[in-house]
């Protein structure tokens, strides 16, 4: 009995685990997936949390053909000066990313200071489930965003010469 009570205890105490199923892509398939790709510093990032109102509660279940349970989202949201467009930003002196801070294995972590190449979208999603307080992307480690940036543009201009 004591055992069983241990697992009914354990099982309650630990919190929900997250496991992000995206497979690594290609150059290409990065690039073109992008609305922004782009080499930065991250200058700010902070978390913050929006409450969905039931307007958009209703219109994110119409869309994407699901129920959205919870009233609010938390989100990173970094501040990144731009140091290279490669596609879409060169409008932004600053690009601002956000990401899921739902702690799965695809939420990225960016670190203040540093620098990365950033793979960023605007669909659809995010103009639904977000704030529209600003102009912004997404990106995850599933749009191959890298603090291994050197890397990263080498590839990149290697193919962008390739294919233009």
């Amino acid at each position: 009995m004591k055992n069983f009570i241990s697992s009914i205890l354990l099982f309650f105490c630990f919190n929900p685990v997250y496991a992000c199923d995206c497979k690594p892509i290609s150059i290409e398939e990065g690039y073109l997936g992008s609305s922004t790709v782009a080499l930065g510093r991250v200058i700010k990032a902070e978390l913050k949390t929006y409450v969905i109102t039931a307007e958009n509660k209703d219109s994110i279940g119409n869309h994407y053909q699901r129920l959205v349970f919870n009233d609010t989202i938390s989100f990173v949201e970094y501040t990144i000066k731009v140091i290279k467009d490669n596609k879409g930003s060169s409008i932004m002196e600053d690009l601002i990313v956000r990401a899921e801070a739902t702690h799965s294995n695809c939420d990225i972590s960016l670190k203040v200071g540093s620098i990365y190449m950033v793979y960023g979208h605007n669909d659809w999603w995010t103009n639904l489930y977000y704030p529209k307080d600003k102009k912004f992307v997404l990106s995850s480690i599933c749009t191959r965003t890298t603090l291994n940036w050197e890397r990263e543009q080498q590839e990149l201009e290697k193919y962008l010469q390739e294919n233009n």
